[in-house]
């Protein structure tokens, strides 16, 4: 597919839209909207949302001068139309969310009119406010919606916005169109004039947000005007085609909810909550059959936590559902509002290590670092699903503070249990955790194929980093390499070696050798290219450790 052509009209910056006239931007967009919906994608719901502010991104490019004017799109996947007027609509065709390609959100590297890469929510006015201060004679325009509005960044920073009289237009895009349903009181009573009005923005709307020419002329008149705006527009997404489903992430899913579904059966005092993840968890059905205790309480994963807290604390069996990337988000009510209080929720950790095409923004990398230094808090690391099932079905039997980490990715989940296995005299050992085990094992089979002897242990949880007889069980190698998706900084292989260091005679400490991710944020791509690019597939930890052994 060649760059995107209005009548053999080639636009590729912001630029070219203006040499149209506006009589022909209806036209366009509607050409835009058959372009855009033809480009390769395997998160059609992200060119679902871009599509739906198709009129409104042409009507912006029309009216300002970027990036001399600030746009800031909040969530970054409504930005398909924008990247395509920018120069990268023929690239997205080639590369969108592929490795060395064209990123799924905003990109300051790709294009210098994306000024933020922004994968979370909420966080755009904010974002605008700060843009504001810095240069107070700049055109500030941040794009809402798409659920993000249900953030409580969101109303923090419009709190902050209008006791300023901040010189900004937000555009709040109500389109009701979310990964999850929006929920709370505002988006369920719409009463959003009274809202802004009382934090001193001047409101107008709701207009037609797939109408353009109306769209200009309201924008004309929201730009010409000074302090804190608000620009509300409905929009009606486009549906797409999905995708053919495969069943490669089905097996985690179907177990937590098999598992959770028979404990919901059993006690009543069982909750579960989530910040707007419930369909990508697999929770819809146990949501259906259990709706006043598996509870979606939108983009709000600070209030979420502490809600668990509440619940906790009133008595109740409660679980916290959220991905890796969200839990950082969260991470203050963790610690204060759970952890200091010594409450037993659990937090199912989904996501954690290299997501794939979502990239930097969302892989799971950081909440074990986050985590494990908290005192009393239980982490399990399951390496295959039997491990999910016991450590879910611990944790129910006797409730805890702990955090259950699992991946989404497909490639590395199997069926079978991982085995471990010893020699009498074997010398050295490859100790994993995590899914990833999945990589470490398939490396120990092929270096046992080669002639090796060494074993193959795994670290499930965090309480065996802390048990004498496991670290006394290592110290009868010559050779330990620690193999990790995580980096060392904070990671359960630090860990290991510091408790070797701390308890143990130093003449006696193996050679420690980890494994694990170098410092530096990880781009997107597909997780087994992200595997070899990270030095974590098993060709990779192969070579790594073949490079360090002096014997066969």
């Amino acid at each position: 597919m060649s760059e995107f052509q209005y009548r053999g009209f080639a636009i590729r910056c912001p630029s070219d839209l203006k040499k149209l006239e506006l009589e022909e931007l209806p036209d366009v967009c509607l050409e835009l909207r058959k372009y855009i919906a033809g480009i390769p994608t395997d998160k059609p719901a992200h060119l679902e949302s871009s599509l739906g502010v198709t009129e409104l991104t042409v009507a912006l490019h029309y009216l300002l001068n970027t990036p001399k004017d600030a746009l800031i799109w909040d969530v970054g996947h409504q930005t398909a139309v924008h990247k395509v007027l920018t120069g990268r609509g023929n690239q997205m065709y080639l590369s969108l969310r592929s490795l060395n390609g064209i990123s799924g959100f905003p990109l300051p590297e790709e294009s210098e009119h994306d000024l933020f890469q922004t994968g979370h929510s909420s966080t755009s006015i904010s974002m605008a406010l700060g843009l504001w201060l810095a240069d107070k004679n700049r055109r500030i325009i941040a794009v809402i919606g798409d659920g993000a509005l249900t953030g409580g960044q969101a109303y923090e920073a419009l709190n902050i916005a209008g006791a300023m009289c901040a010189n900004i237009l937000v555009i709040f895009n109500d389109n009701h169109f979310s990964i999850e349903p929006n929920v709370g009181a505002l988006s369920v009573h719409s009463r959003y004039e009274e809202f802004f009005k009382a934090l001193n923005f001047h409101y107008s709307g709701p207009i037609d947000g797939n109408d353009v020419v109306r769209l200009l002329t309201a924008l004309k008149e929201e730009l010409d005007h000074k302090g804190p705006r608000v620009l509300h527009i409905k929009t009606k997404p486009q549906r797409l085609p999905s995708p053919q489903k495969t069943t490669s992430i089905l097996p985690i899913r179907n177990l937590l909810r098999q598992v959770l579904g028979e404990a919901f059966e059993k006690n009543e005092n069982l909750y579960l909550l989530s910040p707007a993840m419930l369909s990508g968890g697999g929770f819809l059905q146990l949501r259906d059959k259990f709706p006043d205790r598996v509870l979606d309480t939108g983009i709000t994963e600070q209030a979420c936590v502490s809600m668990a807290a509440g619940l906790s604390k009133g008595g109740k069996k409660t679980i916290v559902h959220l991905y890796s990337t969200f839990l950082q988000r969260a991470y203050d009510q963790i610690i204060h509002d759970v952890a200091l209080q010594k409450l037993p929720v659990l937090f199912l950790i989904d996501r954690v290590g290299l997501v794939g095409e979502d990239g930097p923004t969302h892989h799971g990398l950081f909440d074990v670092s986050a985590l494990c230094s908290l005192p009393d808090f239980e982490i399990y690391q399951p390496a295959d699903l039997e491990d999910i099932r016991t450590s879910l079905q611990n944790w129910l039997q006797s409730p805890h503070l702990a955090a259950l980490r699992f991946p989404r990715d497909s490639s590395l989940i199997s069926g079978e249990q991982i085995p471990e296995e010893q020699f009498d005299y074997s010398s050295t050992c490859i100790l994993a955790n995590g899914f990833i085990a999945h990589m470490a094992y398939d490396a120990f089979q092929k270096l046992i194929g080669l002639g090796y002897t060494l074993d193959f242990r795994i670290l499930k949880r965090k309480s065996q980093v802390f048990d004498p007889s496991f670290l006394k069980s290592l110290m009868q190698y010559d050779t330990l390499f620690l193999v990790e998706e995580a980096y060392l900084s904070g990671s359960f292989s630090q860990m290991v070696i510091a408790e070797f260091f701390l308890h143990t005679e130093r003449e006696k400490i193996p050679k420690i050798i980890p494994i694990v991710l170098k410092p530096g944020f990880i781009t997107h791509g597909h997780p087994d290219e992200l595997l070899f690019l990270t030095g974590l597939h098993s060709d990779q930890i192969v070579k790594k450790i073949l490079s360090n052994l002096d014997y066969k």
